[in-house]
């Protein structure tokens, strides 16, 4: 049986350690709305299906970040470091109330 090379040699043993960055993003939105079926009394409204009150909310925006860090690879199978982060977000809501 004849055995074959491999096309791109023998790999290299790869060291985790140094610096690294990186960044982060993403979004959001979302939409709700609540019914309250009982009057102050504390009756369900029946009546044609209508509702005391109702509320609507909406909100939507972006996240945002950074990364970044330093690690040292010990021994042959353990890496420890060092990271620092920062992320904030835009997102916002808008609220409407009804009766």
């Amino acid at each position: 049986m004849r055995r074959f090379a491999s096309a791109c040699g023998a790999s290299k043993a790869h060291r985790w350690t140094g610096f690294y960055a990186g960044a982060h993003g993403g979004g959001g939105w979302g939409h709700e709305n609540f019914g309250v079926p009982f009057d102050v009394t504390g009756f369900l409204v029946t009546e044609r299906g209508q509702q005391p009150g109702f509320t609507e909310t909406r909100g939507h925006g972006v996240v945002f970040g950074a990364q970044f860090g330093y690690d040292w690879q010990v021994y042959s199978h353990w890496v420890t470091g060092m990271e620092a982060d920062i992320s904030g977000a835009t997102i916002k809501r808008s609220r409407w109330r009804g009766s």
